[in-house]
């Protein structure tokens, strides 16, 4: 059973056409936190070209915003959605299962229609 795949760790718009042209249904902007890869972009500046980049054919997700700034601005600048999960074992950690049920409280969630 084959489903839809996701190419993570996309940073330029030549990178996201490569994925259009090999099949994939969405992108994630993602810098894996810049911890691999010294000098790496910031996601938050190489959005924009990706987002032009895809021209609407495929989804845009964005990695690792936590603050609302950063997921709002993500929103503004054409993502489809923000993806949060480091927040959810954050929560774990913290509060326990209570944290995971209740994700907004942990941090902002947000996505929207386009």
């Amino acid at each position: 059973m084959a489903g839809p795949i996701v190419v993570k760790g996309v940073l330029t718009g030549d990178d996201a056409r490569r994925s259009i042209d090999a099949g994939a249904a969405g992108v994630i902007v993602s810098n894996h936190g810049g911890r691999q890869l010294d000098g790496v972009s910031a996601t938050l500046r190489v959005l924009p070209e990706i987002v032009k980049a895809v021209n609407g054919q495929i989804e845009v997700l964005m990695d690792g915003a936590c603050a609302v700034a950063a997921t709002l601005s993500s929103i503004c600048m054409g993502a489809r959605a923000v993806l949060v999960g480091r927040a959810y074992a954050y929560g774990l950690g913290a509060a326990g299962k209570r944290a995971c049920r209740e994700p907004s409280q942990s941090c902002a969630l947000t996505w929207c229609e386009q």
